[in-house]
């Protein structure tokens, strides 16, 4: 009965029971007693009549949370209850002056004070702190009061938590500090508060990350000028060998690319896999970034890990735009990865005409070969419906009867693959119809064996 009426808000009905004996500490099934119910419908009145008959105010319901953090999660939640949020805070006081733990915690760590600034309560917030809320207690998650403000973008919890002494460089259990928090979140203001606190600017979490590259990461110019101007670190890199710049390139912020490299970022860093800015713009086919990079003195013959140079992945991933803006920078036209596959032997694979063009236009080898023998011809060939890319290679004075490791030329590949057109073009350019492979198998036996 007692639940029920502070439930309807029914205030008389709560005296009449309170002054008959009930229970005023009694919970329904979910451990919710009548002081949590009138703190939750904001029933002040209910509220000072269970306390001042000794209902137990630190009590707590199956979740852990106590009337306290009703109290403070209630303001806030919706516009009706922000805008009679006064009343809360009257219900806060209350419970603190008759004695409410204000750092108990529930299930999750969490203390009545991260719920305040969670839910941007800054009244409840100072009530907490003035009342020596552990301003400093942190949630299973590691995160502090601090953390909550600034993932909120709570700017006046968040120097009302400084002024009071709040450890600004506290990181949860991923290692994020609340400056990261602020620009992650684009909170200029949070930013620019901890860190003329003295934030630590160049700490990382768990994977290396700093501040600057979650600001770079969300394309926060602001925050990034900021994180800059206070001695950031622009070339320290992360658990992935990725610095700022890379985060920048990667997330195509234009604006921030320019900012650091303008006051020296490396442009030819490279990651954990050896590859470079360039090269990592050129396989995501963004020709304004390439041309950028070029034009601010980026290698463009730099090579990763296994020999790719930003033309060798252009031409990989096809991207066409991309290997003419390399080609015309400057890029090695013959330059090869560890199989010894050039640029034109990828176009080939591609059926790339364009690239194949441009780089015949520009010196490519035609009869360079792949460790295995293989020439760009003999890659043409083995590609359904590439005869514009034969005929090409053909044109531009491949040897039609160079043979790979195996002694197989590229007239066997055709015959081998059924590829009329490119048989006739071979064979109409010198192609020698009775050379055989190493097996002593001749193109015409390949032919018959089909």
């Amino acid at each position: 009965a007692m639940l029920y009426a502070v439930g309807e808000n029914n205030v008389e009905c709560c005296r009449a029971l309170i002054d008959h004996g009930a229970d005023i500490n009694a919970s329904d099934i979910y451990g919710k007693t009548a002081l949590m119910y009138a703190v939750g419908e904001n029933n002040v009145e209910c509220c000072r009549a269970l306390i001042y008959h000794g209902a137990d105010i630190n009590a707590s319901d199956e979740d852990g949370q106590t009337a306290l953090m009703f109290a403070v999660m209630l303001y806030g939640k919706t516009a009706l209850m922000y805008a009679v949020g006064e009343n809360n805070v009257e219900c806060c006081r209350a419970l603190i002056y008759h004695g409410a733990d204000i750092n108990a915690s529930d299930e999750d760590g969490q203390t009545a004070l991260m719920f305040a600034v969670e839910n941007n309560n800054v009244e409840c917030c100072r009530a907490l702190i003035d009342h020596g809320a552990d301003i400093n207690a942190s949630d299973m998650y590691g995160k502090t009061a601090m953390l909550y403000a600034v993932g909120e973008n709570n700017v006046e919890c968040c120097r009302a938590l400084i002024d009071h002494g709040a450890d600004i460089n506290a990181s949860d259990i991923y290692g994020k500090t609340a400056l990261m928090y602020a620009v992650g979140e684009n909170n200029v203001e949070c930013c620019r508060a901890l860190i003329y606190h003295g934030a630590d600017i160049n700490a990382s979490d768990e994977d290396g990350q700093t501040a600057l590259m979650y600001s770079v990461e969300k394309n926060n110019v602001e925050c990034c000028r900021a994180l800059i101007d206070h001695g950031a670190d622009i070339n320290v890199s992360d658990s992935d060998g990725k610095t700022a710049l890379m985060y920048a390139v990667e997330k195509y912020n234009m604006e921030c690319c320019r900012v650091l490299i303008d006051i020296g970022a490396d442009i030819n860093v490279r990651d954990s896999d050896w590859k470079t800015l360039l090269m990592i713009a050129a396989e995501m086919n963004n020709l304004d970034l390439c041309s950028f990079l070029i034009c601010n003195g980026a290698d463009v013959n730099a090579s990763a890990s296994f020999g790719q140079t930003a033309l060798i992945l252009a031409v990989a991933k096809n991207n066409t735009r991309c290997c003419l803006a390399l080609i015309n920078g400057g890029a090695n036209v013959d330059a090869s990865v560890r199989s010894g596959a050039t640029a034109l032997m990828l176009a080939a694979r591609e059926k790339n005409l364009k690239c194949c063009v441009a780089l015949i236009s520009n010196g490519a080898n035609v009869n360079a070969s792949s460790k295995s023998g293989k020439t760009a011809l003999m890659v043409a060939v083995g590609k359904n419906d590439n005869f514009v890319c034969c005929k090409a290679l053909i044109h531009s004075g491949a040897d039609v009867n160079a043979r790979d490791e195996h002694g197989k030329t590229a007239l066997m590949y055709a015959v081998e693959l059924n590829y009329g057109d490119c048989c006739r073009a071979l064979i109409d350019h010198g192609a020698d119809i009775n050379g055989s492979d190493e097996d002593g198998t001749t193109a015409l036996m390949l032919a018959v064996e089909k």
